[in-house]
């Protein structure tokens, strides 16, 4: 008899997305034989359900997402989701992304904690410095090691024609995603203490180019409470591409810095590497910090005050010849039911709080 195992077993039918519902509870007696029965009592949840989200920027313009997921679908407890994106609608990225997806997803493969996942995607991007169209297939595998700790691995074959800087290309790629992710904060929405940290990285073949390299990423977030919901939160991310020469590199492979995920109050992709004539790509490394010092100010309504930095380097190595920018800025915060509605006003760190350097954010849930 094992309480700890009890209530992983608990955790796994919870997991399994099948159930809106489960308790699992233990008898009054022991039996006559000298065992002690756990009984489970299961709900289950509805076969389909939807959902959508939107988030809106001066600069990004505004983003909408939806899915649809079929549950247990041939009664393993498969999933069925199908996903849709489009994002850059009225902003300044200079034209509209699409991604559309399924994926099917089977509960304990290999074992009780590993899930597989077949992957089938499409996405079109118009970014500022390039376009690009992916098609993707990949077969992907997710192992919970802990309640905090859990890893993803799997291959997948990515087909892309893009039009950038280097002019117009096509990249056949077989690529071996692999992550790690631990999060030990207490809450994912609205975090007032802990810690988060997904390690990445991502070896690639380039079919057409008979070269081969890896995309490596890390994201690290630590928030601490020092009384009376006043939160400290600070993040740190790094990447790095090694391996092939900055031509020969898929442009969605490489990092840009500015805009709401990396530096607020930065026009969206503004920092890249100088290619001389006016002309950028992406970087072959990132480095990013950003800070919030978030505090109540009355009932389901609190403040932020933040700043953001990002460097884009011409080389792997993250001290390589490169450039950086910051914004500052301030925000509030709206409890609902689905998160804090999420409401950032940023400016570049070397301007004036002038309305024509200002850019406006509004999502759903904190920056980070």
């Amino acid at each position: 008899y094992d309480p700890e195992k009890i209530r992983l077993a608990a955790n796994r039918l919870r997991e399994t997305g099948i159930f809106s519902t489960v308790a699992v509870t233990e008898a009054k007696e022991v039996d006559a034989d000298g065992t002690f029965d756990i009984i489970a009592t299961v709900v289950e949840a509805k076969l389909r359900r939807i959902g959508a989200g939107a988030s809106i920027s001066t600069t990004e313009g505004v983003s909408l997402e939806g899915f649809w997921i079929h549950r247990n679908l041939m009664g393993g407890g498969e999933r069925l989701r199908f996903d849709a994106a489009v994002t850059g609608l009225g902003g300044e990225t200079d034209g509209r992304d699409l991604s559309l997806g399924v994926r099917l997803t089977r509960p304990a493969t290999l074992s009780p904690d590993t899930h597989a996942s077949f992957i089938l995607a499409y996405t079109s991007e118009k970014e500022p410095d390039y376009t690009l169209t992916n098609y993707t297939l990949g077969l992907e595998f997710e192992h919970r090691f802990s309640e905090q700790l859990k890893g993803t691995t799997g291959i997948r074959y990515r087909d892309s024609n893009t039009n950038d800087s280097f002019g117009i290309r096509n990249f056949r790629l077989i690529e071996f995603p692999t992550s790690l992710t631990f999060d030990g904060r207490d809450s994912k929405v609205q975090p007032t203490k802990g810690y988060f940290a997904s390690i990445s990285a991502d070896p690639f073949y380039d079919m057409d180019r008979n070269v081969s390299g890896a995309r490596m990423f890390v994201d690290g977030r630590a928030y601490k409470n020092i009384g009376a919901d006043f939160v400290l939160a600070a993040r740190v991310q790094l990447g790095s591409v090694v391996g092939p020469e900055l031509a020969e590199i898929a442009p969605d492979h490489l990092f840009y810095s500015g805009g709401g995920g990396t530096v607020r109050g930065q026009a969206y992709q503004s920092l890249g590497v100088d290619l001389g004539g006016d002309t950028k790509s992406g970087g072959k490394s990132f480095v990013g910090f950003s800070t919030e010092f978030r505090f109540p100010i009355r009932s389901a309504v609190g403040g932020v005050v933040f700043a953001d930095y990002g460097y884009i380097g011409r080389g792997s190595d993250l001290l390589s010849a490169g450039e950086a920018h910051a914004g500052v800025g301030i925000g509030v915060r709206v409890e609902t039911g689905l998160g804090p509605l999420r409401v950032d006003i940023a400016k570049p760190d070397n301007k004036s709080f002038d309305l024509s350097n200002l850019n406006f954010y509004i999502g759903i849930g904190q920056a980070f």
